[in-house]
């Protein structure tokens, strides 16, 4: 496990309004999805960190005292880096308020706290302890959750219990243990003239952990509600019927919370300020988060990681799904600039990674790696990856039979295939029809001089999925990984590594 930063991210980098979310304990980045949809919709350029201890960040001997969990969260507000509207819910509302300091002085920022955990008398907080650990002791299916909480959507449920189990018990004993007693208001205290915040407290009948006496009556910029009929997760249940949020113009449209769009978004790890950055683009049926291994490997190295979803995953929907389609859809992580020493490319991905070669600037150099790339498929190989991918959706497997197919994938990586497969846009499906001819060897032909290529190419003793690889083109390196299947990232990920050039300052 790592204690590396990361995050999920929606919209464009380049909106002119920018917001930051804090998910609660036992949570993580990718709980926000539907508010940060509603978000990025509004034009705002959203940003939810992992707090430490959650999504696999952890380390040993940790300190998880709510002051050092903002403290954690510091790199997201590094070269003046401001928010116009933070977030934050549950742990995560102690949390924000311990962000204040952080806030710049001369801008306006709104501070949103959902059911915030500011007073927990011993009782109470031994009570919520002891629930935590009995939901990660006894993980729950999204349709345990959707049967508990009929007002939620089955992805608001798929990612509760991708959440628990990203989390451990010690996590969930040492944030209580270090925090007692549990008492944030004084926080509210000294807040600058530039915050307005508002508290939105949940119905005390139905399990509020913030109520209004646990809110200070003589702050200035702070009011509160109580949402009667409404739980402790209010971003599930009511997120556009009750707006704090300013908006810059006079009427607003709410999508629905469950609707899916075309909304770019990211997952994210390391620091912003990294001297090196990559770019990964992962294949079909999978997500951004299924790069959480290698990112990893890669933020140890000093990288700050970028991992975009493509059309049609993550509960994008799209309407055209060439591989030219799917790749201008992602200029905006190449906008003001934007360069990577690093872009990796699988399946899927590669002819993606490929197409994205005339968005990189032509003076810095950029190492291109493709696992097992989708340049090449004949008629008949389509069809069995069209059946292929159509019979894994009529019935997502469970991360135990991944885990029995594929002994060398660890537990994690077969969670984020089932995640993958389960925020897959069925239509999108096109892919595989609206590329026919299957075919983007070309693609490697005029490689600008700047760019060098390596593919990755798994044993062909273990690979139904591709036709064909290059292995005597110019200027592409091509290597067969002998005893490897065709998911390179989980099954030998140091030969990913081994391609990546030290920085120059090492050689």
């Amino acid at each position: 496990m790592y204690t590396s930063i990361s995050a999920s991210q929606w919209g464009s980098p380049t909106a002119s309004r920018r917001v930051l979310l804090i998910h609660g304990l036992t949570m993580s980045s990718q709980s926000w999805e539907g508010v940060a949809q509603l978000l990025a919709t509004e034009g705002f350029f959203v940003v939810a960190p992992n707090l430490l201890g959650h999504a696999w960040r952890r380390g040993t001997d940790t300190d998880y005292r709510v002051s050092t969990l903002a403290e954690d969260l510091r790199p997201y507000f590094v070269m003046d880096t401001s928010y116009d509207v933070i977030i934050g819910h549950s742990l995560g509302g102690a949390v924000t308020l311990s962000l204040l300091p952080l806030l710049s002085n001369t801008k306006e920022t709104t501070v949103i706290l959902l059911d915030p955990a500011l007073e927990l008398t011993k009782e109470i907080a031994d009570k919520c302890e002891n629930w935590f650990l009995k939901e990660i002791a006894n993980l729950r299916t999204a349709d345990d959750h959707m049967a508990e909480n009929p007002v939620w959507s089955r992805g608001d449920s798929m990612l509760r219990a991708l959440g628990i189990s990203m989390c451990d018990h010690t996590v969930v004993k040492r944030i209580f243990e270090h925090n007692r007693p549990w008492s944030f208001s004084g926080l509210f205290k000294n807040v600058s003239p530039q915050v307005n915040i508002t508290v939105l407290a949940s119905d005390p009948a139905l399990g509020a952990i913030c109520h209004l006496e646990h809110v200070p009556c003589d702050v200035a910029r702070l009011r509160a509600k109580v949402f009667i009929g409404i739980g402790h997760w209010i971003q599930y249940e009511t997120i556009s019927k009750h707006d704090p949020i300013p908006s810059p113009s006079r009427t607003r449209k709410h999508p629905s919370h469950l609707s899916v769009d075309m909304t770019i978004s990211a997952s994210q790890w390391g620091s912003p300020t990294a001297s090196r950055r990559a770019l990964l683009i992962h294949g079909l049926t999978m997500s951004s988060q299924s790069w959480e291994g290698i990112a990893q490997l890669l933020v140890a190295d000093g990288f700050f990681v970028v991992a975009p979803n493509l059309l049609g995953h993550a509960w994008r929907q799209g309407t055209d799904y060439r591989i030219s389609d799917i790749a201008e859809d992602l200029r905006s992580y190449f906008a003001m600039g934007t360069s990577y020493d690093v872009i990796i490319g699988h399946s899927l991905g590669g002819p993606v990674a490929l197409s994205l070669l005339p968005f990189l600037p032509k003076t810095q150099e950029t190492t291109v790696i493709l696992l097992d790339p989708a340049l090449e498929l004949t008629e008949e190989k389509m069809k069995i990856n069209t059946q292929l991918v159509l019979n894994e959706m009529s019935r997502i497997r469970t991360p135990e039979e991944h885990m029995a197919e594929n002994p060398a994938w660890s537990r994690r990586d077969c969670i984020l295939r089932v995640l993958g497969m389960a925020m897959y846009d069925r239509t999108a499906i096109e892919i595989l029809r609206q590329n026919t001819p299957w075919s983007f060897t070309g693609l490697l032909k005029n490689i600008p001089p700047n760019v060098k290529i390596t593919v990755l190419i798994s044993d062909p003793k273990f690979n139904a999925f591709l036709d064909y690889v290059p292995l005597d083109m110019e200027n592409v390196n091509s290597k067969v990984l002998t005893g490897i299947g065709h998911w390179i990232q989980y099954e030998l990920p140091r030969a990913i590594m081994d391609e990546i050039p030290l920085p120059r300052a090492k050689l």
